[in-house]
């Protein structure tokens, strides 16, 4: 292996000759041995090339960066076993444990290369299941803007929200969260800057119209006390439906294990 990095650094071809005499520069030559047999040297270089395809070199790669990632998952296992053992907290094993995983790079293989042939196919069945009814978006709850997209939020869609601060962003997207989970569809919300109960805040707050400052507040009257319980039986109707998670420094990956553990997710 550190004949084939040289070998690159140099910008040089890699193949039996070029690997050998690299070796052989290396003074490792006559070490070099194919496994299962006493074939050494150039001999074993040979027969060692005779026993792949050039064109699956790329399948050997990931096949060798997935043995990397088991082997690193096999490590962390044991990490945990320790701390375990070690009489650490759960909740700080399974921190450890997410945020170490969260960095074991996987190999996702060919699964996402394909002939335009295949994706023509994959597209048509799409299309013939969504005119069956079968195929059916996360509305947005706002009738022109589902009208635009097309009936709503349809995966794998990534929809960015931009906006200059105070201009309603979040307001929108717990809007839509609402609307959705009003319509049977599983959403998780994660938000960095704020905390889960303000979000249900908000909630409340769309279904009783009272204003965000009195709940802040608690400045509320009677009739608007009866409005926040007669908002908080409503909200209870759908309230499976939305998952939130109020993690600041949560990351891609620690976001994906999220929705793993939530499962059956239709929108984030």
């Amino acid at each position: 292996w550190a004949a084939f990095e040289t070998l690159r650094e140099n910008k040089q071809s890699i193949d039996v000759i070029t690997v050998g005499d690299e070796l052989h520069r290396k003074e490792r030559l006559d070490k070099f041995s194919t496994a299962g047999n006493n074939i050494f040297g150039r001999f074993a270089l040979a027969a060692l090339r005779k026993t792949g395809d050039p064109r699956s070199a790329m399948t050997y790669a990931e096949k060798i960066a997935d043995y990397h990632a088991k082997r690193q998952l096999k490590d962390l296992a044991g990490d945990v076993a320790t701390w375990a053992h070690n009489g650490r907290k759960a909740n700080d094993i399974l921190a450890d444990l997410q945020q170490k995983a969260s960095q074991i790079n996987t190999v996702n293989g060919n699964s996402n290369t394909s002939s335009l042939g295949d994706a023509l196919a994959v597209a048509r069945t799409r299309t013939e299941a969504a005119m069956r009814g079968e195929v059916v978006a996360v509305p947005t709850g706002l009738d022109d803007l589902d009208r635009a997209l097309g009936g709503g939020f349809f995966g794998p869609d990534l929809i960015i929200i931009a906006g200059r601060p105070g201009t309603g962003k979040t307001a929108l997207l717990t809007t839509i969260a609402r609307n959705g989970a009003k319509k049977k569809k599983r959403v998780l919300f994660a938000t960095l800057e704020m905390e889960n109960a303000q979000i249900a805040m908000r909630l409340v707050v769309m279904e009783s119209g009272i204003p965000f400052s009195k709940f802040r507040s608690g400045n509320l009257d009677e009739d608007e006390l009866i409005l926040y319980k007669d908002a908080e039986s409503k909200i209870s109707v759908y309230e499976d439906n939305i998952i939130l998670n109020d993690l600041p420094a949560i990351t891609i990956s620690g976001l994906r294990q999220e929705i793993r553990k939530a499962g059956n997710i239709d929108l984030v």
